[in-house]
């Protein structure tokens, strides 16, 4: 994230990102790319936001949502049962 918001930063410096309509992202830029069109605030705003997250962390926050919250609890009950249903289909598999 901290590569990508250096990037995103230097393209609000030269203008450019105040010009974007569409922004396409991959891999560790999609997290930065989807809190960029979540707020819609001054870039300077979300680059202090940005920085203060990658400072606090950011596997705290995950993990007490995943524990602490009815939907973390539902992301990682059906993550389970999706990994058993997986390894069922592959035992089937293997016997066929």
């Amino acid at each position: 994230m901290a590569f990508h918001l250096g990037c995103m930063r230097a393209l609000h410096e030269l203008g450019i990102l105040q010009q974007v309509k569409i922004l396409s992202t991959v891999s560790g830029g999609s997290v930065i790319g989807a809190l960029y069109v979540t707020f819609d605030e001054p870039f300077p705003q979300f680059d202090a936001r940005v920085r203060t997250a990658l400072l606090r962390g950011l596997v705290a926050p995950i993990v007490r949502t995943a524990f602490l919250t009815l939907e973390g609890v539902k992301a990682v009950l059906c993550f389970c049962l999706i990994g058993v249903a997986n390894l069922a289909f592959l035992a089937v598999s293997r016997t066929l």
